[in-house]
């Protein structure tokens, strides 16, 4: 696998693989999530609910790519969102929604 780009503010690594056999090209990203992981508690310690607009959590950028991909629709399109909303409902994405808010109905 060979980098292609990293970029230093998202912490994003995007990787390039041809396989031969196939003839298929990969590209993979890669992203060191435990840095927003802790964010995402800290912020949820500080939540005043009493405002009218809160974060729910911040999602890192290769995990937006990885919904995409397996939405099968363009990022931020309303399908994506009602997507996107789902998988933060799920426990598997628990720790970019730690307040645990009900994002779907």
């Amino acid at each position: 696998m060979r980098i292609l780009d990293h970029d230093p503010f998202t912490g994003v690594t995007t990787y390039f693989e041809h396989d031969p056999v196939t003839k298929k090209n990969i590209i993979q990203y890669s992203q060191d999530i435990e840095p927003l992981i802790e964010h995402n508690k800290r912020q949820a310690e500080l939540l005043d609910k009493s405002k009218s607009w809160w974060t729910i959590g911040t999602v890192p950028n290769s995990l937006l790519l990885k919904w995409t991909q397996e939405c099968g629709k363009p990022m931020y399109s309303k399908e994506w969102q009602q997507y996107a909303l789902k998988q933060l409902d799920s426990a598997e994405y628990r720790k970019f929604n730690p307040n645990k808010v009900k994002l779907t109905r």
